[in-house]
């Protein structure tokens, strides 16, 4: 009973943290997709580097495979202990993380890699299963010069009724090669609210984003970096908005057109709402 209890746990939370990234492919004029309870962290946290402005570049032109030697910078972690939903169920590991683009290109991420080692250097926990905030489902899915990016991970750990093993070091690793994005901009007009915490346990906040380039989009997203009222990382969000439907056609979001968005997150949910501060940047892919 307690596997099948594991099991299920275990789709449910996958099921609700990547609705934070599936609510992209479901918008139309404005999207949202509406996790809890020990913090701890171990690397000094490096200030975040938002996306240089740009009004246009080049089509993509990937490289073959995976560029040996390349790699992304950690900047900073924060854990988070979400305490089992059903009896004889094990806590799950929720693990939020900041990495940066260190180089002067572009780059697209294959797979990631995580390991959890202890105090004696043993690995505790290991996984492929972490999701990189770089909205790959809309066609974007590319870290630009300089960026730094949020993802996340969490872990049924598997030990019984064991509790989660103590670890102090979190390692990640990168197949990453060497892309130009597509076309886009960062002439963007972003205007969002404080965060709500809502009864399901998450946050959301309603926000407003405006075309201020002069040039049509097929759609725009948004990526919010947050951090608690000392400056530490907690967690992130995104949201998107495209062009409403006419005729079967989506009609691109025209220079000063304004869409409203709710911009959902999933955070521990012993933050006070009042002392998450936010760091939003957003990015407009143009329409051809």
């Amino acid at each position: 009973m307690h596997g099948v209890q594991c099991s299920r746990l275990k789709e449910m939370k996958k099921a609700r943290k990547f609705a934070i990234a599936l609510s992209l492919l479901i918008f139309i004029a404005a999207c949202s997709a509406p996790a809890p309870a020990a913090t701890n962290t171990a690397i000094a946290p490096a200030p975040v580097t938002e996306a240089p402005a740009a009004s246009a570049t080049p089509a993509p032109e990937a490289s073959p495979s995976p560029t040996p030697g390349l790699q992304l910078e950690i900047v900073e972690w924060y854990r988070w202990v979400d305490p089992p939903e059903f009896d004889g169920d094990v806590e799950t590991l929720n693990v939020e993380f900041l990495v940066r683009n260190p180089y002067d290109f572009p780059v697209q991420v294959f797979d990631s890699h995580i390991r959890l080692v202890n105090n004696a250097g043993e690995i505790v926990l290991r996984t492929g299963d972490v999701f990189l905030n770089v909205a790959e489902d809309i066609g974007w899915g590319i870290i630009l010069p300089g960026e730094t990016v949020a993802g996340e991970f969490y872990a049924l750990p598997g030990f019984g009724e064991n509790a989660i093993p103590e670890w102090e070091t979190l390692e990640l690793a990168f197949d990453i090669e060497e892309v130009a994005p597509v076309t886009y901009t960062s002439d963007l007009d972003v205007n969002l609210g404080n965060f709500v915490h809502r009864e399901d346990n998450s946050f959301q906040a309603q926000g407003s984003v405006t075309n201020v380039s002069d040039q049509p989009l097929r759609l725009i997203f948004m990526r919010a970096i947050i951090r608690d009222s000392s400056g530490q990382f907690v967690g992130f969000g995104i949201a998107g908005v495209k062009g409403d439907f006419v005729d079967g056609s989506l009609v691109p979001i025209q220079p000063g057109e304004s869409l409203d968005f709710t911009l959902p997150a999933y955070l521990n949910p012993e933050l006070a709402e009042e002392s998450l501060q936010i760091e939003v940047s957003a990015i407009g892919m143009i329409a051809k």
